[in-house]
């Protein structure tokens, strides 16, 4: 068998048993990479690349690297006695084993070596010799390296955390002890009141040794040089060893002390491909009717890095990061931190690092009260051949999941509010409250000045995720948005379409009614420009996909076939089109307080306003033909 050990010839014999007995879709011939073409067994033409249906044993004899030549191969078992370099967007894929015997094994960052197989008959993975595997990842591009961290998790078995960091900034190497955090009250204070920050500051420990497969560190980048002046500047680690497969567990933990605190736990994906998350989700997410023994809430958590420390964020440090800097994501989908960033999609890739909340209601299996722990499990059937291009810093149906209608609306300022949420019509989600999973709550503790919510009727939480059936999308669908607000100074607030995906949300008008100021503004062709006092409120806005669900006919024309100008004698001119008439026009200031109600009938009106003191105001004018049309206008 060219050469291949006794050793071996064994476990090829053991897979030939589970391919008599109809494991897996297993071929019958062996096909080896010479270093220049594919050579076969058994008749199969020379240069036929290799798959599960034909290849019952692939051998690399030679150099191989996955490109637009030789391409992304799958095989039953896999020797590697040469080098075979999985290059970005390419794959290997394994239906059963791996050997790598004086050969070597170099994936890059959105490469994917996945190989198949739970449990008994998951795939094993073994070095002889010399042979090793590696995979490299690199972080995002950074300003701050003396403070930027980066949430990684290993691919490999048994990788010491110096080696593979052996110069982080100030040698800050973390893990996150879920034992540990326990969050009774805010930061500083005795109030009982839960922030998301542990009251005694030791959930963050020193790490050191190997690095455990499925949990999550936090590390610093490398100090680029002082000069040249080198930033933006991004950072690189190589995992070397044997590759991670088959069932792995790691272990998360919950304080009980405590009942209403999130129980964080820092866990990541062990592969050296990417995970499905709904997959992770499905297998992990405690629900008491489908899933009772899972563990964690739903939502997994990216941290994105955007922000540099700040003594004005709460921790317990001098200098803290924002909270603002999580990402979001569950089986619903994915938001962008409220501090900006990019939205997560439904795949977590190799070396990633992220959060998770060990559900309260959640079985535990260890500990001793009242901190209980359990498990968090990953297993083959997880991984993908594909989407391993979005790290925090398509062959089967897995990889390629349909595309569901999700509505993200963002909420800005002009004076430096960002808050985004999404709306998404999943299957197996409904109208009413669904976990975790499908509906992730907003944090609202980390004092963000404004924000935007979604609400769902039977519940009394303020979701920053709202999972909704695809049969609740129709011409009737109404989207309650909250809004909550701090800001007294005066403040102009913009509520946008930021993305839409699917066929019904691409082709239909995506309309804002504001229930205040009476409005329904068609917020696909336009923003929508608001003022607001203090306080909260639940029942000002709407969100529907036709006039209809909203009983009104007054849908907003563009802002742009209103003119307003100034004129001598403090005397405004408003006009529109020769076709319509102006009948009435209110302005208001930028905390939404009345200035003037006026009366019109023609397309061109001009009132006295030597009352008018502020520089911006806001404008709503009525037209005969039911439209609204509300601009910002800037006083000279």
């Amino acid at each position: 068998m060219n050469g291949i050990s006794y050793f071996k010839r064994l476990g090829l014999l053991f897979v030939l048993f589970i391919s008599a007995f109809g494991y897996g879709q297993c071929g019958t011939e062996t096909a080896t990479w010479n270093g220049t073409t594919w050579i076969w067994t058994g008749g199969i033409t020379a240069g036929t690349v290799p798959t599960t249906g034909t290849a019952l044993l692939t051998i690399i004899n030679g150099n191989y690297t996955t490109n637009a030549t030789n391409g992304s191969f799958s095989t039953c078992n896999l020797t590697v006695l040469g080098t075979l370099n999985v290059a970005n967007g390419y794959y290997i894929e394994i239906e059963d084993g791996v050997t790598v015997d004086n050969g070597n094994i170099n994936v890059a960052e959105q490469g994917a070596f996945m190989q198949n197989g739970v449990n008994l008959l998951a795939g094993t993975f073994i070095t002889l010799n010399s042979g090793s595997a590696s995979l490299t990842k690199t972080t995002r591009n950074y300003v701050d390296s003396g403070l930027h961290y980066t949430y990684w998790s290993s691919p490999v078995t048994n990788n010491d955390i110096t080696t593979v960091f052996p110069n982080p900034d100030d040698g800050r190497r973390f893990l996150y002890d879920g034992s540990n955090f326990l969050d009774e009250h805010t930061v500083g204070t005795s109030n009982n009141i839960p922030d998301d920050i542990d009251d005694d500051g030791n959930d963050w420990q020193v790490a050191t040794g190997a690095m455990t497969p499925g949990l999550g560190y936090a590390v610093t980048a490398v100090a680029p040089p002082l000069l040249p002046f080198p930033f933006p500047y991004n950072d690189s680690a190589t995992f070397t060893g044997v590759f991670n497969t088959g069932d792995i567990e790691v272990t998360i933990y919950r304080n009980d002390t405590e009942l209403m605190d999130s129980n964080w736990n820092l866990i990541g994906n062990p592969y050296p491909s990417a995970i499905n998350l709904d997959a992770f989700l499905d297998l992990n997410t405690y629900d008491l009717a489908t899933n009772p023994t899972g563990t964690i809430g739903g939502v997994v958590y990216f941290w994105t890095h955007i922000r540099t420390a700040s003594g004005a964020n709460p921790g317990n440090q001098v200098n803290n990061f924002s909270q603002d800097d999580y990402a979001s994501v569950n089986k619903s989908g994915g938001t962008q931190a409220v501090n900006g960033g990019e939205v997560p999609n439904k795949f977590i890739p190799s070396g990633q690092g992220f959060f998770v909340t060990f559900a309260n209601d959640a079985p535990t299996t260890g500990g001793v009260f009242p901190v209980l722990s359990n498990t968090v499990k990953f297993n083959n059937d997880m991984r993908v051949t594909g989407n391993n291009d979005q790290f925090f810093k398509p062959s089967n149906s897995k990889n390629n999941p349909s595309i569901t209608n999700r509505l993200w609306i963002n909420l800005t300022s002009d004076n430096g509010v960002f808050n985004q949420v999404l709306v998404a019509y999943v299957d197996s989600a409904t109208s009413a409250y669904d976990g975790e999973a499908f509906d992730a709550p907003k944090n609202l503790s980390s004092g963000a000045p404004a924000v935007l919510y979604t609400l769902i009727d039977s519940s009394n939480k303020k979701f920053v995720i709202q999972g909704k059936a695809p049969s609740d999308l129709n011409e009737n669908e109404i989207i309650d948005l909250g809004f909550e607000t701090s800001i007294d100074a005066a403040t102009l607030y913009t509520l946008s379409v930021a993305q839409l995906e699917g066929d019904y949300l691409t082709n239909n008008t995506v309309y804002l009614k504001d229930n205040l100021l009476a409005t329904t503004h068609n917020l696909t062709a336009s923003d929508y420009t608001f003022t607001s006092e203090t306080g909260e409120f639940n029942n000002r806005f709407q969100i529907a996909f036709s006039d209809k669900a909203l009983s009104t006919n007054d849908i907003i024309e563009n802002e742009n076939s209103l003119t307003i100008t100034e004129l001598e004698n403090d005397r405004v001119n408003f006009k529109v089109s020769n076709h319509v008439n102006i009948k009435t026009v209110s302005i208001f200031d930028l905390l939404g307080r009345p200035l003037y109600n006026l009366k019109g009938a023609n397309n061109s009106e001009t009132y006295q306003l030597a009352n008018l003191k502020n520089t911006v105001y806001i404008a709503k004018v009525e037209l005969s033909n039911g439209a609204i049309i509300t601009k910002k206008v800037i006083k000279r």
